[in-house]
């Protein structure tokens, strides 16, 4: 609606989409101006939007915007494993983004998912290597299709649908100990159970795989605080701070826990 208005009086904005998000920018000079959709417009700072795996915003076009709409509806095809459906969605949606690595990844899925093997490892081998985690362990052989199909595989509420998830996780790893994305997912699910001591083995466990994750540091870190472990706090939350730093960026959920575990803790 509002590129609509906009389009109409002739107003140009800018299209950001940070992860699962869309909103408008207008930009005059100097003067920025951030129109939240989901907010009745309201000016939010950039780094309302900004997290750890995420350090700068994404400029879309129009015709990126109308290839999102087919990607939004391909996902929820995904997770809900109706695997030929989110297929067609995704393949409406290549004209529009032909170089996103994500709408490549998410499309050799779902080829994978319903048999057509070469067609999807042709797209996974597409995506960019060193910020896709389950793409470089399913191509390097740490993972088979059914342990991508365990993480995507969604829960609701209940403790019943989060436990069979786990009990599937558990055997995925049991084959692929070092598959990342079963162990996030593994970790994920001991939160949601309020098992937060159960969360830190997968999670220190995939840190030693990938150190350069700074998610993965920054989990510990706030597991640590819970546990009142604040030495090992520090050491995580120092770890995430260098990581993020290295692309000159300091999130605001580090700078949050570094002044709540100053109140509880001296910096050693």
């Amino acid at each position: 609606m509002y590129l609509a208005i906009a389009q109409r009086i002739d107003l140009p904005l800018e299209i950001i989409t940070p992860p699962g998000h869309i909103y408008v920018r207008y930009r005059e000079g100097d003067r920025v101006i951030n129109i939240e959709t989901t907010a009745r417009g309201v000016d939010m700072p950039d780094e309302t939007y900004l997290n750890i795996q995420n350090s700068t915003l994404m400029t879309r076009t129009l015709k990126e915007v109308i290839g999102m709409t087919h990607v939004n509806q391909a996902s929820t095809y995904l997770y809900k494993g109706e695997y030929g459906k989110a297929v067609h969605a995704y393949e409406a949606a290549l004209p529009y983004m032909q170089e996103d690595p994500l709408v490549h990844e998410l499309l050799g899925y779902s080829y994978l998912f319903t048999g057509e093997k070469e067609k999807g490892e042709a797209f996974l081998k597409r995506v960019g290597k060193g910020t896709h985690a389950i793409v470089e362990d399913y191509l390097a052989g740490k993972v088979d299709l059914d342990g991508i199909e365990a993480v995507f595989q969604s829960v609701d509420e209940k403790r019943e649908s989060i436990l069979q998830k786990q009990q599937r996780l558990q055997q995925v790893l049991k084959k692929y100990p070092d598959f990342r994305g079963g162990l996030h997912q593994l970790a994920i699910s001991w939160i949601q159970l309020s098992r937060s001591k159960e969360a830190i083995a997968p999670l220190l466990h995939y840190y030693t795989l990938d150190p350069q994750d700074a998610l993965t540091a920054y989990y510990l870190a706030v597991l640590y605080d819970q546990r009142q472990d604040y030495q090992k706090c520090w050491r995580y939350l120092r770890e995430a701070e260098a990581l993020t730093a290295a692309d000159h960026f300091s999130p605001k959920v580090l700078r949050a826990l570094r002044r709540t575990l100053s109140q509880h803790s001296p910096e050693p």
